[in-house]
């Protein structure tokens, strides 16, 4: 005795799914994952130890300047957009926000480096910065990245 082919399947041809069913959902590469954890954990250390400094630079007699003030505004603005902007991509919200906070990143460290070489100091010393920066926005630009944000209709 053979084996029927498919075709032939005494039961015939199986009926696709019902209607409202649709395709499966697509699932979220890691490369998008990566970058939302990346950009929480770096924000939220980033934001509490610069909070954490400039509440101890009163205690610790720190000489703390209307620039360096204003800078510490812009960093933990910046710690919390890293932050708001994973959580928004970890549940499938758009990108936008994330991927300006990498940039604004790169910018600040950009920043940094002309401020060290003005003040004659290690242009390299918040290289950290660049590094989760890129990360977060090489994550984000990667193609499996943009696939699933095009399939959700979400531009990057």
């Amino acid at each position: 005795m053979s084996t029927p082919s498919p075709d032939e399947q005494p039961w015939g041809p199986q009926a696709g799914p019902g209607p409202g069913w649709g395709d499966p959902p697509v699932r979220r590469p890691g490369t998008v994952t990566g970058a939302a954890v990346v950009a929480i954990v770096f924000g939220s250390l980033v934001g509490l130890l610069n909070l954490v400094g400039l509440l101890a630079s009163g205690s610790l007699d720190v000489d703390f300047g209307v620039a360096d003030l204003a800078l510490t505004v812009v960093v933990v603005a910046l710690a919390v957009a890293l932050v708001v902007g994973g959580i928004r991509v970890l549940t499938g919200r758009e990108p936008q926000l994330l991927l300006y906070a990498g940039f604004g990143l790169i910018g600040l460290w950009l920043l940094g480096v002309v401020v060290s070489i003005a003040d004659g100091r290690n242009p390299l010393s918040g290289f950290l910065t660049l590094v989760a920066g890129a990360v977060v926005v090489s994550l984000l630009r990667n193609p499996a990245s943009r696939a699933w944000f095009a399939s959700r209709d979400q531009r990057i």
